[in-house]
């Protein structure tokens, strides 16, 4: 188990083990939670949106728009 101190100025530096198990890098999100049944404090890499990238392939959408209604549609192809 790993400890870390909370500064005077309400900071925290995670431990190295923990950057290193996460691939954290400086200017990477983190999301802290406390589970429900206890106050233990869960640490969990924020995803950013390139590690998304692909997620959606496959899909085909095209976006239309009728301009005397002013309405779009959307078809999955």
């Amino acid at each position: 188990m790993d400890y870390a101190t909370l500064t005077s100025q309400n900071q925290i530096t995670i431990p190295k083990l923990i950057r290193r198990n996460l691939k954290l890098k400086p200017g990477d999100k983190v999301k802290f939670y406390t589970t429900k049944n206890d106050y233990n404090v869960v640490l969990e890499r924020a995803g950013k949106l390139k590690d998304s990238l692909g997620l959606f392939a496959g899909y085909k959408t095209e976006v239309n728009k009728v301009p005397e209604e002013g309405v779009w549609i959307e078809r999955n192809g």
